[in-house]
């Protein structure tokens, strides 16, 4: 959490004599705003999204935050203006479908709630509300996918995106903001416009793949019509992919949550596709092509921590030595109760997409074999 405070020094601000509380801005850098970092408690929303989580109490580089949101004060009258200290904590509305935030004003000294369950933000509504002399200004950032950084930049291997076919795409139920698009229109409807149930805005973090390091990805491979995407366990007897039966192939990249604001860093299980139909290459590799409308060999990234034995079965299915198999569909599926899944297990093998955060679509610029990734390239994808 940042906050915007005015600074009154002499250098900057010089008061006006018939006008108490008013003042002529002397220095035009930055309109004699200063930016600072609170020292007050920091906030994060809890994971229940009920009540915000409070971590640290003094202000750290890279400590837990929600917003890039700026907050200051206006001083509206000076006469009720107190040396108390204040916080704004954000938490989500529960009861909106699509990302939404309630913020809170809080006297510290007292320990006294002034202002809950608010939205009003300066950017988007210029109604006053005043406290003890001040009005809290709070601004709304719309949550959204931003532009990725490939570097080196020099090495960049894959063409300009395309809208609703390459890019970074977020799959959550939520409606944000994407310059890349909010449908994944190569795929087969059901993943086109699915969405997964358990991915949230909030899970968002920022992501580097890491090319030229090597990590194992789950398999997914069309049925003959190109309408489903199962776990390539499936092709266990089909000739016609290579690899057959082979559900957790080694992929060149690794994928990871490097993330400075929340003090994470971990490396992510992901997937990749590969279409059976004509221009694509089931051949247990990822490699897009030039036309992922060809290939759709997509890569998913999940929320849950890299796996190296591949065990996370709800991204594959049930495969019981004798009996009825059941092979894990990216639209969705639903375990037997022999497979003895935890409940999150069943929620997420059930979900469109399971608990996948992005996925990502990338074509390259040529089929030329030198014209791939090089080893250390590094794609940034910030929130």
């Amino acid at each position: 959490m940042k906050k915007i405070f005015i600074d009154k020094s002499p250098i900057a601000l010089a008061p006006i004599p018939s006008r108490s509380g008013n003042f002529i801005i002397k220095v035009f850098k930055d309109l004699g705003i200063k930016e600072t970092f609170s020292s007050l408690l920091e906030v994060t929303v809890g994971e229940d999204f009920n009540q915000p989580y409070f971590t640290d109490l003094n202000t750290e580089p890279g400590s837990k935050n929600i917003t890039d949101a700026k907050v200051f004060f206006e001083e509206i009258d000076n006469s009720k203006l107190t040396d108390d200290l204040y916080q704004i904590s954000f938490y989500r509305d529960i009861n909106q479908a699509n990302y939404s935030l309630f913020w809170r004003l809080k006297n510290l000294t007292k320990n006294q709630t002034v202002l809950d369950s608010q939205k009003l933000y300066y950017n988007i509504n210029k109604r006053l509300i005043e406290v003890d002399g001040l009005s809290p200004k709070i601004e709304w950032i719309e949550p959204q996918i931003i532009d990725i950084v490939y570097q080196l930049e020099q090495n960049k291997w894959f063409k300009e995106f395309y809208y609703n076919k390459s890019g970074v795409f977020f799959v959550g139920k939520e409606i944000i903001g994407n310059k890349y698009g909010n449908q994944i229109q190569p795929l087969p409807n059901d993943l086109e416009n699915g969405r997964s149930t358990i991915s949230k805005y909030d899970d968002l973090r920022k992501i580097e793949i890491r090319f030229g390091q090597t990590q194992y990805a789950y398999r997914f491979v069309s049925n003959s019509l190109g309408t489903r995407y199962f776990s390539g366990a499936i092709t266990a007897n089909d000739m016609t992919v290579g690899y057959p039966g082979q559900y957790f192939m080694e992929v060149p990249f690794q994928v990871w949550v490097k993330d400075e604001r929340y003090k994470e860093e971990r490396q992510l299980a992901c997937a990749f596709l590969e279409k059976k139909l004509s221009g694509g290459d089931p051949d247990g590799e990822w490699d897009p092509g030039t036309d992922l409308n060809a290939t759709n060999e997509y890569i998913v990234i999940f929320n849950q921590s890299y796996d190296p034995q591949g065990k996370q079965m709800e991204y594959v299915g049930y495969l019981p030595q004798t009996g009825t198999k059941f092979y894990a569909d990216l639209s969705g599926w639903n375990p037997p109760s022999d497979a003895n899944f935890t409940s999150e297990q069943i929620a997420r093998a059930q979900s469109p997409w399971f608990d996948a955060l992005l996925v990502i679509g990338l074509e390259r610029l040529s089929t030329n074999p030198n014209s791939f990734y090089q080893d250390g390239d590094i794609l940034t994808i910030p929130i």
